[in-house]
């Protein structure tokens, strides 16, 4: 089990967490901004949804997909998933938008 890494690269003054969400892939940047890193929740929220997908994905699918997860960066594909995938990437998706509709201005999602 690989130890969950903040979600984190902060420019100075310019801090979102910017979702894309296409028709097959999940590509994420950014940093939260409300608290020093190691303690910012929102960017701890959004570190353990992309993990909890990857960890998921693989225990729980056969699906095949390429994910990169760095500081800062998340990329995620799945050309073609089963009805579980789907599944978990509608959970994931659902999870973000909570998140961004609880913290508008931190977090912003594109569909």
């Amino acid at each position: 089990m690989r130890k969950a890494r903040c979600f984190s690269y902060a420019q100075k003054g310019n801090y979102m967490i910017i979702v894309t969400i296409e028709k097959s892939r999940i590509k994420a940047s950014g940093h939260a901004g409300t608290a020093p890193k190691g303690q910012d929740l929102v960017c701890a929220a959004f570190t353990m949804l992309c993990h909890s997908l990857i960890e998921s994905f693989g225990k729980l699918t056969g699906d095949s997909f390429i994910y990169k997860i760095d500081s800062g960066s998340f990329y995620f594909e799945c050309a073609l998933p089963s009805g579980q995938g789907e599944l978990l990437i509608n959970s994931y998706i659902a999870g973000v938008q909570l998140l961004a509709a609880s913290y508008p201005e931190y977090i912003t999602v594109q569909a």
